[in-house]
């Protein structure tokens, strides 16, 4: 049986997920990154991406005067870095409620072995990093596309219902990774 495990942000799908800094990237560079890769198959060059990060992490963006879990955005047009407290809060509450992982007994026909969801507009296919890239070998797939297979999906299910709404509302991408069982 093949199964998926999802969660909240990139962490999952990164090459060297461990390190605080994969491959020798800051988090908040590889979420820039992503950005660009989706605005560029869309034309939106205000495409924007966040993500929850723990203030601990190295990141190009911070000026260290921020302790906690961050909300890091980016945007297409190279604009980013940690939103205010009082935004940050709002989305972890909610996330918070919605719970941050889980995982899926089925396989999505559009699944591969390191994907990840992002918020509509954007083209499903493989991005284009090279090996030296911690998203080098991931695909993205559009919430939109993600939820379209729900009725087919057992396990935490609602959770990751939940997640494709935040991920929709408030421009969080979802890592996904495919697990072989028997």
């Amino acid at each position: 049986m093949t199964t998926s495990r999802f969660t909240l942000g990139l962490g999952r799908v990164l090459a060297d997920a461990e390190s605080q800094e994969p491959l020798g990237f800051c988090r908040d560079d590889i979420l820039a990154h992503l950005t660009e890769q989706i605005a560029d198959g869309t034309g939106d060059d205000r495409y924007e991406l966040r993500e929850l990060l723990s203030s601990e992490l190295p990141l190009s963006s911070d000026d260290g005067a921020h302790h906690g879990e961050l909300l890091v955005a980016t945007r297409a047009d190279r604009v980013g870095g940690p939103l205010r407290r009082t935004e940050a809060d709002r989305v972890i509450a909610l996330v918070d409620a919605v719970g941050r992982s889980g995982k899926l007994s089925a396989s999505f026909p559009f699944l591969h072995p390191r994907t990840v969801i992002a918020p509509p507009p954007c083209v499903n296919g493989p991005l284009r990093f090279g090996e030296s890239h911690p998203l080098h070998d991931v695909f993205v797939v559009s919430a939109v596309a993600a939820g379209a297979y729900l009725d087919q999906l057992a396990g935490d299910v609602e959770c990751f219902r939940r997640l494709l709404t935040l991920c929709a509302d408030e421009k969080l991408p979802i890592a996904v990774v495919r697990d072989y069982t028997a």
